[in-house]
């Protein structure tokens, strides 16, 4: 059985319409790890656990998708998170290793941001300059 990361990584890394729009495995990653050179880069970024009432067995856990291209326009970036969004809206209740998905649901997305390092933590001038976004949820689970 799944994790919840890895269930999510896979619903992102599968879906034909982001293939197309270039987001690829080696371009989506979870990890600390240095930055992939891939463009766009797509990165999950899990937070914390969300205090919920004693009363539900909800569990609400916070997921920020940063999104990284190179330096053009932010068409694709838009349409990345655009497409992102629909596949959650659709996301069934799924069972995985710490209990069950019930829903996803958005929060918000960020303005048009630029990463004057191009992402790279390794060598400061590496990479050109980077457009980014990011978008966040909420992931409703009945465990960890």
């Amino acid at each position: 059985m799944s994790t919840l990361r890895e269930i999510i990584r896979k619903v992102i890394i599968e879906d034909q319409v982001l293939l197309d729009l270039g987001v690829t495995p080696d371009g989506v990653y979870m990890g600390d790890v240095d930055t992939p050179l891939e463009r766009p880069l797509v990165i999950l970024r899990w937070g914390s656990q969300v205090d919920t009432s004693d009363a539900t067995p909800l569990q609400l856990r916070n997921l920020s998708i940063h999104i990284q291209d190179d330096l053009k326009d932010y068409a694709r970036i838009d349409s990345i998170i655009s497409r992102i969004r629909t596949l959650f809206d659709e996301f069934p209740r799924q069972i995985y290793d710490g209990g069950l998905i019930y829903g996803i649901i958005w929060t918000t997305d960020s303005e048009d941001l630029i990463n004057p390092l191009g992402g790279s933590r390794s060598a400061l001038f590496a990479f050109p300059l980077a457009i980014l976004r990011h978008t966040n949820y909420l992931i409703m689970t009945s465990g960890s």
